[in-house]
């Protein structure tokens, strides 16, 4: 998450990476870039609310990234990568 100048407009970028495996496996990440605006920052938890382009939400912060020159207001350029969990199994079988 970094501070950025802004003209008050948010945006997201979604991008999808597909990454060719053995036997015809693919693995695939998303990841989620926007500007937003800080609503909320709760630095005893590590957490802030942002205002991005379609919704408001709260996020962790990484514990890399320092919180000390963030304020109410300020416009930033985040990453968020959302965590994926997937079972596949055949047709007609019982999960396990």
């Amino acid at each position: 998450m970094d501070k950025v100048a802004s003209s008050g407009i948010r945006e997201r970028i979604e991008t999808e990476v597909l990454q060719p495996a053995s036997d015809g496996e693919v693995s695939s990440t998303r990841s989620v870039e926007f500007v937003a605006t800080v609503l909320k920052i709760d630095r005893k938890n590590r957490e802030v609310t942002l205002r991005g382009p379609t919704q408001t939400q709260e996020f962790d912060v990484a514990p890399t990234l320092s919180l000390d020159s963030l304020k109410v207001g300020d416009a930033v350029r985040a990453e968020f990568i959302p965590p994926v969990a997937a079972s596949v199994v055949r047709v007609g079988t019982v999960p396990q």
